[in-house]
């Protein structure tokens, strides 16, 4: 005398949410949701893994590889600073990025030179416009030293040159557009 169980249908996503968010949420929705809904963890790269270069060396046991992610520096500035040492034997990019910072030598802006200013150093180059990127030239710096060590460990002696040299933006992270007036900005007072 028992009625036979009718088969039912999952319940309806609520407005605004996604199917898989409102089966196993409670229904409230974060300002984080609109941009992506994850309830698992970001998969973690397993320790010791290499990271990925832009590219790769033609003959790896003769050369050697230094990189930075999420630096923060200017990405136009370290992009022409980047191309300025870029063929240069390692000696002399060191010596080259000192003097930029001694204000020595500068870097040539051929391009990013928009509201750049004209300088008699620009003509040691062969350009007529640029700076002297203070940051820039320490991180690139930093990471010539770091190729370096990374030779010695190799044992590869040889006459290092910074064949390769890539600059890309840094992630960024959103927001929701909630905040208020004026906060996280520099006022002009």
């Amino acid at each position: 005398t028992c009625a036979p169980l009718l088969p039912t249908r999952p319940p309806a996503p609520l407005p605004g949410l996604c199917a898989h968010q409102a089966s196993c949420g409670d229904g409230t929705q974060r300002a984080t949701t609109r941009l992506t809904h994850t309830h698992a963890p970001a998969p973690r790269t397993a320790v010791g893994t290499m990271v990925k270069y832009s590219r790769d060396a033609e003959n790896s046991t003769k050369s050697c590889k230094a990189s930075g992610s999420d630096l923060r520096v200017h990405f136009k500035n370290t992009c022409v600073t980047a191309d300025a040492i870029r063929h240069m034997p390692l000696k002399k990019a060191k010596k080259y990025l000192e003097d930029v910072l001694e204000h020595k030598q500068a870097v040539p802006f051929r391009y990013f030179n928009g509201c750049v200013g004209r300088h008699a150093q620009a003509k040691m180059t062969g350009a007529t416009q640029c700076r002297w990127p203070k940051k820039s030239c320490q991180f690139l710096l930093h990471l010539l030293k770091n190729a370096e060590s990374n030779a010695e460990v190799n044992n590869s002696a040889l006459c290092l040159v910074a064949a390769h040299a890539a600059v890309s933006l840094h992630q960024f992270s959103f927001q929701d557009g909630k905040a208020g007036r004026g906060v996280g900005k520099k006022g002009a007072h």
